[in-house]
């Protein structure tokens, strides 16, 4: 059976004014910069950069009205796309923490 390597970032932090119920991780195809994306019941999208095994807080993106309960990263690692209790869903440009663009989905 082939060996497995693992790490585990193991952090307590006031990161965010409640719960994070959403995480991700990227890597960028075009300069590799690697970021971790929490996502929090405090309505805020948080994007950190991850460098040197140190993370640091970029941007906080605000808009949703409720909850964060799913972020996600496209492939290239530009652009996070994020879901709340709102019924929205929000793209963040993870370079600028601009909003790309909001989408409504409620039924």
């Amino acid at each position: 059976m082939p060996e497995v390597t693992a790490n585990c970032l193991c952090s307590q932090d006031n990161a965010h004014e409640d719960g994070i119920w959403a995480g991700a991780w990227t890597k960028s195809l075009k300069d590799g910069s690697e970021h971790i994306i929490s996502g929090s019941i405090d309505d805020k999208v948080k994007i950190w950069s991850w460098y040197k095994e140190k993370l640091e807080l970029k941007y906080t993106c605000a808009g949703h009205r409720l909850g964060i309960v799913s972020v996600d990263v496209n492939p290239q690692g530009t652009v996070v796309a994020t879901c709340a209790l709102d019924a929205q869903i929000k793209l963040w440009d993870i370079e600028s923490g601009k909003l790309i663009r909001d989408i409504d989905a409620t039924p």
